[in-house]
């Protein structure tokens, strides 16, 4: 049986975002509904997108607690009907600055919020 969006968009969000709670859950799913937009794909293309999520094959969806899971279906749900605010600045990157630098395309530094730094 296929994986739903809904359930991928939670699995990234808990494998890159978990560990900085709900804000940081929706300031990465706010970075995937930019990408559909910006490059007119469907989410869930922009979700299993190859080389670009880390989060969706770390195992940490699987290793997340309950509470998690379920704070990440419901942002992840959410997010899927445009109930998220994007306070990213339009963001379609983001890097943890203290383990990579910013990437080529990373140009425009938009926001910045705990381990994430987000780019245009």
């Amino acid at each position: 049986m296929p994986i739903t969006t809904v359930v991928l968009l939670a699995m990234l969000l808990v494998g890159e975002a978990g560990g900085q709670g709900a804000e940081g859950m929706r300031l990465v799913a706010s970075t995937v509904i930019n990408r559909s937009v910006a490059w007119d794909k469907p989410i869930r293309d922009v979700i299993v997108q190859p080389r670009q999520y880390y989060g969706l094959t770390s195992g940490l969806y699987e290793q997340s607690s309950p509470k998690t899971q379920a704070l990440a279906l419901k942002i992840a749900q959410e997010a899927l009907v445009g109930g998220i605010k994007d306070r990213t600045g339009g963001a379609l990157y983001f890097i943890n600055p203290r383990h990579e630098k910013p990437f080529r395309w990373c140009k425009v530094k938009t926001y910045q919020y705990k381990d994430h730094a987000f780019y245009k």
